[in-house]
């Protein structure tokens, strides 16, 4: 019998487990971020499978599998964070290699940052899980025990979503249309332009507060991590 997914305990359970690893995992390092973790509803299963047979890649139970059942996605404050993310999570899953598209200077597209991650080494239990939800899916045969990590920063995050949405999964409807193509896309370097920016206003915050011999300040604004409010201690304002 097959269930919905959003009514199938296991699944949410499935998510939880997934959400909770990544949270404690960069909690450690303590960055601004924020986390979503979902899995792929019915509807958008079937999506998946018949694009990539429209682009003659597709899926099979003794080849490529679908290795994206559970998404899960970190978006940075800063860019810079995105980086340190990216050799953070490579190191915890070296099986496999952050996807990483690069394009060139004077082509605005959008930069993969995806890492594939196997179940198994986030415990026994999340494998376990997905093993008895197989049965209850459709398609079950051609999904891997991963889940896919994503990388974004909070300024790219929204132009994906809408890209997603309305660009990727409808490329027919863009068609000849350069010009609009063209404008979407310069848009995210737009945007990359604001990621860059954010850094130099908060470094420039950092040394005039340093210079005010605000240090306090100071230390929030260069390291832009999660600290308490709390005043510092004398001997650290001392040294």
């Amino acid at each position: 019998m097959n269930m919905s997914n959003s009514i199938n305990p296991g699944i949410k359970i499935l998510e939880k487990i997934v959400e909770d690893y990544i949270r404690n995992a960069v909690d450690s390092l303590g960055i601004m971020y924020k986390i979503f973790v979902r899995a792929k509803d019915p509807n958008s299963i079937e999506g998946k499978i018949r694009k990539k047979e429209d682009d003659k890649v597709p899926y099979g139970s003794n080849g490529k599998k679908m290795q994206d059942f559970i998404g899960a996605r970190i978006v940075t404050y800063f860019y810079e964070d995105e980086e340190l993310l990216r050799d953070f999570f490579q190191e915890k899953f070296p099986d496999y290699k952050f996807e990483k598209q690069e394009t060139g200077e004077t082509i605005f597209e959008p930069q993969r940052r995806n890492l594939v991650c196997q179940l198994s080494k986030i415990s026994p239990e999340a494998v376990e899980i997905f093993e008895e939800l197989k049965p209850m899916l459709n398609h079950s045969e051609i999904m891997d025990s991963t889940f896919e990590l994503q990388l974004r920063t909070v300024f790219s995050e929204g132009w994906h979503e809408i890209d997603h949405a309305l660009k990727y999964k409808c490329k027919e409807e863009w068609n000849g249309l350069f010009d609009e193509s063209r404008m979407f896309c310069g848009l995210l370097a737009t945007l990359e332009t604001a990621d860059r920016s954010l850094k130099k206003i908060f470094d420039d915050l950092a040394y005039k507060h340093y210079k005010n011999r605000n240090w306090k300040a100071m230390l929030r604004t260069k390291y832009r991590l999660h600290f308490e409010n709390k005043n510092i201690r004398d001997e650290i304002v001392s040294l």
